[in-house]
């Protein structure tokens, strides 16, 4: 498969690019520009599996290219075993992958027949279908220009020693990391930083979407995840099993190449990279633009503005640099002469990374410009309602939601968008109207639209999905949370306890020692009278993660319920203390010291976690 790609690259290159004269200076010939949009902070590309339209996430940090389990059926693909002895492993563990053969898959509208790719490890929701992995992207040198939308591939000629940053002016600072020869072309793509004057191995990975630190490099940096100033971020999920426990800590300085940032915060978890301290990812990526020379086995990179880390609190400050001012080479004829985009996909791609940043202003005025050059595109309708939603513009969000479905009746994410606006306008007939439209055309959405009513507390139409999701995706790598998710809208509606009780344990069961699984057991059990078991299932979530309120203000109700005063009343101090909110939402459930008989309806309306 990589030598297919490698001729139709060079039959690409041979029509792009003048032929380099004899002793030709350092010149970099353009191969290809993949025009990228970023979903969130997913940097995506547009393909086609079998003659339908397919999104990849542009990911180097997978060594193969690989296809969702859900989008078996949608491309009619047979999926096989991997050959003996060959497992898949990513940041979460182990994974259940298996292996399938596609007769017709076409990238930049170049055909590959009889490609092979990976199938299942990780699910993405609604919008991406599968991964680019590295056996295409690194195939020449690659520049990650996502705040502009585009990867694009080169070819260097005569640029032994040469610096690579083309667009930095002459004179302007650039950075320089060294790569590890080690790992070869196709390689992962590892360098080193700095985190506190310590020296880190760093995984340049665009599929993931934030940077994060292990715990165990954290902890040679001086930094623990129960240390001063430090708070819990949640799980996050990737390419595996299980999920992560990451937290937000301080940190004195982040150095890499020559580019510092002093008194900033940085994302630790509990994760396995192996011989790697910490993963870049898609939020650096995006606020600088990256040549990876695996000809040099170095990575050039400038910053391009905004916060360099995506956090839970406020962003990273602007680095300070200190940064080499060689002059670069002169870029080939090819390569793009600015930054200014000149159709409606080039504006919706920038619009889509200023978004990415959270710069909703720049964005909404980017896709009114694509609007006003495609005017028939529902897809950049959404766009703009998406950005507005960001802006805090409601209701022209639903205004261009209703433009996108009149453009295209069958558009699923704008009926999920419109429908999760209605549930929030209080009207919940129009959004069911809007969901089960959504629903029959992709049945898949039943998670998400479980997920939108458990949030604003309609938990019997949660519960509903959920059992009509679960039921259609027994193998799904989302099933623990769906269960889960189930669990606690039971839980938080004081009804059918003892399901919801199973539902937790057959989570817990997929995904062991989960904070967020415990918790949701521990408020079944403590629903249920059983305060002993619940104060276990409160204790093991906190070990895991230690400011969790509900699991702080449940396992107080059970210490009070089991004549333990003091403790209950430092528990229910600390819930209040992390999250009032949750505390007055747990009270108006009946969850206290003076709640109903185990297992009595509760009339409140119920909440969902925050």
């Amino acid at each position: 498969m990589r030598s297919r790609l490698v001729l139709i690259l060079s039959m690409l290159a041979a029509m792009l690019v003048p032929a380099l004269p004899a002793a030709a200076a350092c010149k970099l010939d353009l191969v290809v520009t993949m025009p990228v949009t970023m979903q969130g902070l997913s940097p995506v590309i547009d393909a086609r599996i079998e003659g339908v339209d397919a999104r990849l996430l542009v990911d180097l940090g997978a060594f193969f290219s690989s296809i969702s389990r859900s989008r078996v059926d949608r491309y009619h693909l047979r999926v096989g075993a991997l050959p003996s002895g060959i497992t898949v492993s990513g940041v979460n563990g182990e994974a259940d992958v298996g292996l399938a053969t596609v007769s017709d898959f076409t990238l930049l509208g170049a055909p590959f027949h009889h490609t092979q790719f990976l199938v299942g490890g990780t699910e993405f929701g609604p919008t991406i279908d599968g991964i680019l992995g590295r056996n295409f992207l690194m195939v020449a040198d690659v520049e990650l220009d996502l705040a502009n939308g585009a990867v694009r591939m080169f070819q260097p000629h005569g640029c032994e020693g040469q610096p690579l940053a083309y667009w930095a002016a002459p004179g302007a600072p650039y950075s320089v990391v060294l790569l590890d020869e080690a790992r070869g072309r196709t390689g992962p793509v590892i360098g080193t930083a700095k985190v506190n004057g310590v020296t880190m191995k760093v995984l340049f990975d665009s599929g993931a979407s934030t940077s994060v630190l292990t715990l165990r490099a954290a902890g040679r940096a001086g930094i623990r995840h129960d240390g001063p100033g430090v708070t819990p971020a949640g799980l996050t999920n990737g390419f595996g099993r299980r999920s992560i426990e990451t937290w937000i800590a301080p940190v004195d300085s982040f150095r890499i190449g020559d580019e510092e940032i002093e008194h900033t915060r940085l994302r630790i978890g509990a994760i396995d990279l192996g011989d790697v301290d910490m993963l870049i990812g898609a939020d650096f990526m995006l606020s600088h633009r990256i040549y990876i020379a695996r000809s040099q086995d170095k990575l050039y990179f400038t910053y391009n503005g905004g916060p360099v880390f995506r956090l839970d609190s406020a962003p990273a400050p602007p680095p300070v640099t200190e940064a080499t001012a060689a002059a670069p080479p002169a870029p080939g004829a090819a390569v793009p002469a600015g930054d200014q985009p000149t159709d409606a996909s080039g504006y919706a791609r920038r619009g889509a990374a200023a978004s990415a940043r959270r710069e909703y202003p720049q964005a909404i005025d980017d896709f009114t410009h694509a609007m006003a050059l495609a005017p028939a595109d529902p897809q950049l309708a959404y766009d703009r309602a998406m950005a507005r939603l960001g802006n805090r513009q409601p209701l022209l969000a639903v205004s261009d939601l209703d433009q996108a479905l009149k453009l295209k009746p069958d558009f699923t994410l704008a009926l999920l968008g419109r429908g999760r606006l209605k549930l929030a306008d209080r009207d919940p007939d129009g959004a069911r109207a809007d969901f089960e439209a959504a629903a029959r055309i992709d049945p898949q959405l039943r998670l998400e639209i479980a997920q939108a009513y458990e949030a604003v507390g309609l938990m019997q139409p949660a519960v509903d999905n959920y059992d009509q999701w679960i039921a259609a995706n027994p193998k799904d790598e989302r099933l623990a949370f769906a269960l889960n998710g189930r669990c606690w809208a039971r839980a938080l509606a004081n009804h059918e306890l003892q399901i919801a009780l199973a539902d937790c344990d057959r989570a817990l069961k997929l995904r062991p020692s989960t904070a967020e699984f415990l918790d949701s057991r521990g408020l079944v059990r403590l629903r249920l009278g059983q305060y002993q078991q619940a104060i276990g299932d409160y204790d093991a979530a906190l070990r895991l993660q230690p400011q969790i309120a509900w699991a702080h203000y449940g396992r107080g109700v059970a210490e009070l319920k089991t004549g333990r005063a003091a403790d209950g009343e430092a528990d229910l101090k600390a819930a209040d203390d992390i999250s009032p909110v949750v505390v007055a939402r747990a009270r108006r459930l009946g969850i206290g010291p003076d709640a109903p008989a185990a297992g009595a309806a509760t009339t409140a309306a119920p909440a969902a976690k925050p």
